[in-house]
Parts: structure tokens; sequence; C-alpha cells
């Protein structure tokens, strides 16, 4: 190796060693300095400075081009780096930012990306050659498209490094400005030092020493951040600081003598008694507290009329010479007052809480520490030891059908979508079962960006009440069906039943006046309108007593063992002159061997209304079908059908309902109250069955219902 290879190969190597070993001090120093960025910048320096030497005495093309790429890493990122450490030294607001921060990165990101793909394409290097200048191979190569957008990011992050330090000189008093200047030396070395070598000025030829350049302004930027003037501020700080306090501090020596004192002893003693300021601290706190003898204490005591808490700290230099002591006097008659008067305020809530049944607490959403809040637990049957500590057990014991709701209102709360929280919910107690609480909570306390810290709340137990709202709900339905059920009653009485029976008279009257000329025709369609009139007339009395029957609970209900076939059977016979004069075809599917647990009565008043209602609404000729289906559950399922005119929707919605008038006429213009169907589902429900219809218009109607089997 040449001589002068030789020298610059020691020379680099020197600087990286000296750059990294500054790397390591200033990182052991980083809290004391309050810089995090310069280590970091140091030890890119002693990378790029360190492969830059190897790369001097490398022999062939390839070798130094792997190395070249190697260390272009740390010229690429010592701009970046360098500007961090400026911006952390003014403390800049904008640095602080993570997407500044952050950002900065993606310039060279890409650099780096395209200096290790530059075989591809040659945007950061084209393609190089090794030439020999006094004897040593340098490989000479021309800067791609890319490198001078390297180049030019690289001077903006520089120059504005630059202007964070000049902006420190302009706001900094005279006593820190050659701190100041001799950064601002220090980081023009290297940029003088690349430029010079970048735009073809090299006095040391094929050479370049800007890794040199940065590690002497690393060494600079070193002592002068090391060596610089906060010995000389500290004093006056202390001084300031000192005068400035709240509490009264007085320096005493190993003998107890007054060394020093803040304006705010002297404002504890009564300069109008003549006696000097250091006798009255001497006789009102050293002597009575025996300091002379003590090393430390913490007491409370009354002077001139108030109360004070009164600190003795020992004085130690050099980890064990004690130098004197030092004595903190603080005046807290204000805040014991303050106190009495919390606690008494505190008691009076707490009193105020017991008796309305209100249980405050509070959370700290950081550290998850609850405080209060146990009352309504222990009324939950828990001990102290089960009680939960953290929002999430508490969620454990909420109702599941409850949680969501009290997780999003809680949600929107911190949030600050909502002013408070408040929900009612239901939780479980030590026995499984779930008792109603309200619970009430604010925010009281955020982060200056809006994320919650504190809630506080109140929870109550409102299980008696919501088991009276309860009440009275269900009261309140009773009384609307009961009104209703009376509503239709009165509506059938003057109007469903009125209105036959004034028909009924009508033709008795006719019969009456006119029954000697009436022709024999004449007088037998008179007779079976009577008939008939008569027999809707009694259908809808003999429906009216059975309801009334049940919803006084007056009604025999017997069930007993009983087939179904025969009763059903018994049914259509007593329908079979409806049937025949609207000559329809009434098929059977029932099995023979089915018996049902039912009351007799009810079934036939069941199966009457049902089979009489797929007459009136099925023209002539049509079909009627009576089915059994499989048993299920110890019931038998039955379904009524015919192919008569159908119901619409809103029909079929609300045949069941007493409140709603449905009824309409047959197919013959037959009568009908909509009693009879309302009947059928109070027998079938008092047997524990269910009733339902499936219908459309013109598409017929079945009607299911289910009845107990016997065995």
């Amino acid at each position: 190796m040449q001589s002068k290879a030789l020298f610059f190969f020691l020379l680099l190597n020197f600087s990286a060693i000296l750059a990294g070993g500054l790397a390591i001090y200033t990182w052991r120093k980083r809290h004391q300095y309050n810089v995090y960025y310069l280590p970091f910048l140091l030890l890119t320096v002693s990378y790029w400075t360190f492969f830059s030497g190897i790369e001097l005495v490398a022999k062939t093309l390839w070798i130094k081009e792997v190395l070249t790429t190697i260390y272009y890493v740390g010229i690429i990122s010592i701009p970046v780096l360098f500007l961090l450490f400026a911006s952390e030294y003014r403390n800049a607001t904008f640095y602080k930012k993570p997407l500044w921060r952050y950002g900065i990165w993606v310039v060279p990101a890409i650099s780096v990306l395209l200096l290790f793909t530059n075989s591809l394409h040659g945007l950061f290097f084209k393609p190089s050659t090794l030439e020999l200048f006094d004897g040593i191979p340098v490989r000479i190569a021309e800067y791609g498209a890319w490198w001078w957008v390297h180049l030019l990011y690289s001077y903006i992050l520089l120059v504005f490094a630059i202007a964070q330090l000049v902006r420190i000189l302009l706001s900094s008093s005279t006593g820190n400005n050659r701190q100041v200047y001799l950064l601002l030396f220090a980081s023009l070395v290297p940029i003088v030092s690349n430029i010079l070598y970048v735009f073809a000025v090299r006095p040391l030829g094929f050479i370049d020493l800007t890794p040199v350049a940065f590690t002497i302004t690393s060494t600079l930027f070193v002592l002068g951040i090391s060596l610089g003037d906060i010995m000389l501020v500290r004093p006056v700080a202390l001084r300031v600081l000192f005068d400035s306090l709240p509490d009264g501090i007085v320096v005493l020596d190993k003998n107890c003598n007054i060394i020093d004192a803040n304006p705010m002893v002297k404002e504890l003693v009564d300069d109008k008694s003549g006696i000097t300021f250091a006798s009255q601290i001497t006789s009102s706190f050293i002597v009575p507290l025996n300091i002379k003898n003590v090393d430390s204490l913490n007491v409370e005591m009354s002077f001139n009329g108030n109360e004070y808490n009164v600190v003795l700290s020992p004085l130690i230099q050099s980890g064990t010479s004690r130098i004197g002591k030092l004595l903190l006097i603080r005046n807290i008659s204000e805040s014991l007052k303050a106190q009495k008067e919390l606690t008494t305020a505190q008691s009076r809530l707490q009193l105020a809480a017991k008796v309305a049944g209100i249980d405050p607490w509070e959370n700290n959403l950081v550290t998850g520490e609850a405080i209060g809040g146990e009352q309504i637990y222990f009324e939950l049957g828990y001990n102290d030891t089960e009680i939960p500590k953290t929002i999430s057990q508490i969620y454990d014991i909420v109702h599941p059908d409850d949680l969501p709701d009290v997780k999003l209102k809680l949600s929107d709360h911190l949030e600050g979508k909502t002013n408070f929280y408040t929900s009612d919910f239901r939780m479980r107690n030590k026995w499984g079962e779930y008792r109603w609480v309200a619970n009430f909570g604010m925010v009281i306390e955020r982060t200056e960006s809006g994320d919650p810290l504190r809630l506080v709340g109140l929870t109550m137990n409102i299980n008696e009440r919501k088991r009276i709202e309860e009440k009275i709900r269900k009261q309140n339905e009773e009384l609307l069906k009961t009104n209703a059920e009376k509503d239709k009653f009165f509506s059938i009485i003057a109007h469903d039943l009125r209105g036959p029976f004034q028909g009924f008279i009508g033709l008795t009257e006719v019969l009456t006046e006119q029954g000697v000329k009436l022709t024999h025709e004449e007088f037998i369609d008179l007779a079976k309108t009577l008939q008939t009139t008569a027999k809707n007339i009694y259908e809808l009395l003999e429906n009216l007593l059975g309801w009334a029957m049940i919803k006084r609970g007056t009604k025999k209900f017997t069930p007993e063992k009983l087939r179904l076939l025969p009763n059903v059977k018994s049914v259509l016979d007593l329908l079979k002159p409806q049937i025949v004069a609207k000559r329809h075809t009434v098929n059977l599917s029932v099995n023979t061997e089915t018996e049902l647990l039912a009351d007799r009565e009810s079934v036939r008043t069941i199966f009457r209304n049902i089979i009489s209602n797929a007459i009136k609404f099925t023209p002539e000729g049509g079909e009627i079908k009576i089915i059994e289906n499989k048993s299920e559950k110890g019931f038998v399922l039955i379904g009524i059908a015919d192919n008569g005119i159908g119901m619409p929707t809103e029909i079929r919605e609300n045949l069941f309902k007493l409140n709603v008038k449905v009824s309409r006429h047959g197919t013959n213009n037959e009568p009908s109250t909509g009693l009879g169907l309302i009947l059928c589902k109070e027998l079938i429900e008092k047997h524990g069955g269910e009733i339902w219809v499936e219908s459309e218009s013109n598409s017929g109607s079945t009607f299911w219902f289910t009845l107990p089997v016997s065995g």
C-alpha cells in the first residue's frame, strides 16, 4: 500500500474510531445533555468514515462498488439525523409530530432502494470505471438523475438544520451565544467540504474528506454541548426558584445556625415585636422541635394562630458528608380548613346518598383504579373480595341482552359524543338472579387531546321501581284488554244481536198481519227464514254466553278422555242442514284411535265455530277438509281447510283481536260477528294449545290448532 493511501486510510479510520467513541459517550450522557439524536448521528458518521477508508484501499472495481453502496447508506441518512438533532436541540414543536419525524425519511428510503437496485436502472450511478491516481486505484463514476435529487434534498435538510441553530442564536441570551456560534461553525465545515468535492474543487485530488469533516463537526458538537454555559446559569436559576417558592425554607448549618431563608419565612414572623427574625425562628421552631438533636422530622404545629407542617431534612454533600439541615415550613391552615369542610360535605353526601339509595363511585381510566360503588354489590350479595375491580369485570355480570346498549352509551360519552352517560340495565346477583340498576356518569377530566382520564357517577338500585313499573304495565294491558272486551260485548249487543232480533220481529209482524193472505209457498219460505234467523240468534247467544262465562271464570272446565272422531262427527251432524243447503263436500281425515284429554263441550264449541265459518265463507259446491296431523309433545295438530273466498292480510292479522272489528257476511249473505274465533282461541289456550290461520284472498283458508292428547 502506498504511503499516501496509507495516510488517508489511517486518517479515515482514526476519524471512524473518534466518531464511534463520541457516539458511545453522548449516548451515556443523553439524559444529562437532553440530546437523543446526536449519538445516532455520530454513529452514522463513524459508519460512513470506516467503510470509506476500506473502499479507499480496495483493489478491484466490483469491491469498490459494493463498499460505495454500503457507505452511501450513511451519506443518505446523515442529513436527516442532523436536522433531527438541530430540531431537538432547539426543542422545536414540529419535530415532535410523528408525521414529520417519519415523513422526512421518505426520500432517503427511496434513495437507498434505488442505490441497491442501481444495476437495473442506473438512476443513482452510471457505469463506473477504475483509474489509477498516484498509483492508487480510484473508482470513477458519473452521477445518475436520482443522485442529484438526493443531493438537493440533503442540502435542503442541512440548510433547514442550520436555520434551527440560527433561530436559537437569535433568541438566546448573551451567555449562551458562544455555544450556538460553535455549533453553527461546526455545521458549516462538512457542508463546505462536500460542496467543494462535488463540484470538483479538490485540493487533495481524488480524496473526499467530507466524512473527516463530519467527524470534526461531531467533536465540536460534543464540546459545544458539554462545555456550554449551563453551570453559569444554574446558580441564578436556583436562587430565583428558592426565593419564589410558596413555602418557607430555612437553611441551617451543622450547629443549627440560620444561614439563609427565603422571603416566605420572613412573612411568618412578627416584625413589630422587636425580636429579630432569627430569634423568633429559633424560639418558635428550632428549640421546641429539638432540631439540634434530630436529622429529620415531619410534624404539625401551631404558630401565631395558624397551623404549619414542618419538615426537617439533612443537607448531604459527596454522598455522606452532612453540611447542614434544611427546614421547610408550610402553612396548612387553609388546607386543614378545606379538608374539614370537605370531610363534612362528604359525610353529608354519604348520608344523603344512603337515604336516597344512591351509590357514588369514581374510576381512574388511566390506572383502572376504582373508588366507591361497593354498596350496590353488597345489595347483590357479594362480599369485599368478590366486588368487580374493573369495567370489564363489571361487564361480566351485566345481563347479556343489556350489555351492548350499556357499552354503546358509555363509549359515546367517553368519546365526547354525549354530555353525560346514563343507562338502566340488569346485573346478576350472587345467586344468579338479575336485578335492575340505574347508572349515571360523567367524565370530569380529559387530556389536551380529549382522551378521558376520570369518570365519576352514581348507581341506584331500581329493581323495586322496575317491578312496580312492570306490574303497572301489565295492569294497563289487562285494563286495555278488559275495555276492549267490554266494547266488543256492547258492540255485539248493540249491533250484531239487535239486528237479527229486529229482522226476526219484522218477520213475525208479517206473519201476524198477513198470515191469512200468504200462499202456502210464501208461508213455507217465511217459516224457513224464521228458523234460520232463530238459529243464528241462538248461535250468537251461545257464543256470547260461553265467552262471558270464560271471562268471569264461571265456565266449567272438566278435561276428560274422549275420542276425537265421534265428537267431530256429532258437530257435522249438527251443521248438516247448512252443509246440504250449500252443497258442500266434507272430507274427514281423522284417526279413529286419537284420544284427547279435553273438556267435551269446549271441543265441540271449537269445531262448531270453525266449521261453521268454513261453511259461511265457501261458495256453493265447495269443499271442506278436516285433517289430523302427527301428534307432537303431547298435542295433536288439527286443520280445518276450505276452498272459499279466503281473507286479505288486514283481516287475517286482526282475526283474533278483540279491539278490531273484522266480521263480514258469508257467500250467501250469512251474518257473522267474529266472536266465535275469539271464543275458540280462549278455549284452545285454556287447554294449553294454540291456534293460527293460513289464508290469502280467493285462495281459501286453513285454521290450524292444537289440543292435548291422552296418554
